[in-house]
């Protein structure tokens, strides 16, 4: 997508494109990440323990999860865009890339 959201997105390497992502989404991720952590640790102060088991299995869950999204999916990312979509069939990629603004599949196969 970052092709098509960025002017002459074409021209950018994959690093360029997965630099301007976390740019632009790293700090929505943090801030969301650490507020649904926080309100599940604050679980942790109930008298209830199942409670407490549930607010720290879910705290650990999510930032746990903010992690893997910093780091194995952008990786997983980047292996598709440069060793998969080569391989993909033609009416599977991207069409004009260069000028369109939208993401839309060619359909002709």
């Amino acid at each position: 997508l970052a092709p098509a959201m960025l002017d002459d997105g074409s021209q950018l390497s994959p690093a360029e494109k997965m630099r301007w992502a976390y740019r632009k989404a790293s700090l929505a991720m943090l801030v969301t990440s650490a507020t649904t952590c926080g309100s599940f640790y604050a679980n942790l102060l109930s008298i209830v323990s199942v409670v407490r088991g549930f607010g720290f299995f879910m705290g650990t869950l999510v930032l746990w999860n903010f992690v893997n999204v910093l780091t194995i999916f952008a990786a997983s990312l980047l292996v598709s865009e440069i060793y998969l979509a080569p391989l993909m069939p033609r009416c599977w990629r991207q069409k004009d890339a260069g000028t369109r603004k939208h993401f839309h599949i060619a359909r002709t196969c």
